[in-house]
């Protein structure tokens, strides 16, 4: 997506009775980086990560209100201030010369939100936009994404926000209690974003099927991550638990682990997400309940848009 298709979408779409949701998402993006740029020192730990926390969740929930809106430039814009938000707070800490092993634990942190905006926002664009297509030109219910996935995400804001606070109340070093919650949010989001995949196509919107010949190498790629972040997650209680001398050089290098896991799984997605939301777009024009558009002209389209990453023939 180049500036000029950036300005032909609304700045904010009407959104009628998601209203209430808009301004939930767009109070809490200013909440967030406002404190990330004047009061984070002042706040304690467990208040700034349930912020923090609350704020990851925030984009898969403003996706879901777009799906049904259609995208406009606030979502566009949404991404792009959280991921240099998260790149300042980052920066923040690496500036201040940390011990070596949390120099290269922040610097790693740091190359996954630079990731996150060359590679992830355009995968959460097209994403939608695809979504958006089928529902111009396919006819499916623009309801059809929020009705699979909503109760998914409030089972991943009900996680995330009970981990946070379990977190900070058990543990005995603060130390411990930010490593797991910070596990525990790639194991979430991971997932989860798998899911927003699967429940595109009826045939892999099961459970048995991740664990079929026919699952794709990144879907098996993103389970494993998913243990990874789990095993993170419970070797953090374990130190913390048993304080044991070591433990947070060797929570720092599975940490630095985790991070690079996180940045080839937001790269692979990226051409996963062109392959996958294809395949989509042809299960859209072989339904037969689509019969209200030309098949052939949106199949020759199809290449033409993921070529040139076009938003403009996706939204009103």
């Amino acid at each position: 997506m180049n500036f000029t298709e950036f300005r032909k979408l609304n700045f904010i779409n009407s959104s009628g009775n998601l209203a209430p949701l808009r301004l939930y998402i767009l109070a809490l993006l200013i909440v967030a980086s406002c404190i990330n740029y004047t009061a984070s020192n002042s706040l304690g730990p467990i208040t700034m990560s349930l912020l923090w926390g609350l704020a990851s969740i925030n984009i898969p929930l403003h996706m879901l209100v777009c799906s049904m809106v259609g995208m406009d430039q606030f979502y566009v814009l949404h991404l792009i201030i959280h991921g240099l938000t998260m790149i300042v707070k980052t920066t923040s800490i690496i500036i201040l010369k940390p011990p070596t092993i949390v120099l290269i634990q922040e610097s790693m942190h740091l190359l996954v939100w630079i990731i996150f905006l060359l590679f992830n926002v355009r995968t959460r664009i097209l994403y939608l936009s695809t979504f958006r297509m089928a529902v111009r030109g396919a006819g499916i219910s623009s309801k059809t994404l929020f009705k699979k996935i909503f109760q998914w995400w409030l089972a991943l804001a009900f996680m995330v926000i009970l981990l946070t606070i379990f977190s900070y109340t058990i543990f005995k070093e603060t130390h411990y209690a930010l490593f797991c919650q910070s596990c525990a949010l790639p194991l979430f989001f991971s997932l989860f974003e798998l899911k927003l995949y699967l429940s595109l196509i009826s045939t892999t919107d099961r459970f048995d099927y991740l664990f079929s010949r026919q699952t794709y190498l990144l879907e098996k790629f993103y389970l494993f991550c998913s243990l990874y972040y789990l095993i993170l997650w419970c070797v953090g209680i374990a130190f913390d638990r048993k304080e044991y001398t070591d433990g947070k050089t060797l929570c720092g290098v599975l940490r630095i682990i985790g991070y690079g896991l996180r940045t080839i799984q937001w790269i692979w997605l990226l051409h996963y997400a062109k392959e996958k939301l294809q395949e989509f777009l042809f299960q859209c024009i072989d339904d037969p309940s689509s019969s209200s558009f030309d098949e052939f002209e949106i199949a020759r389209s199809t290449m033409e848009e993921f070529e040139r990453w076009s938003l403009s023939q996706y939204e009103p």
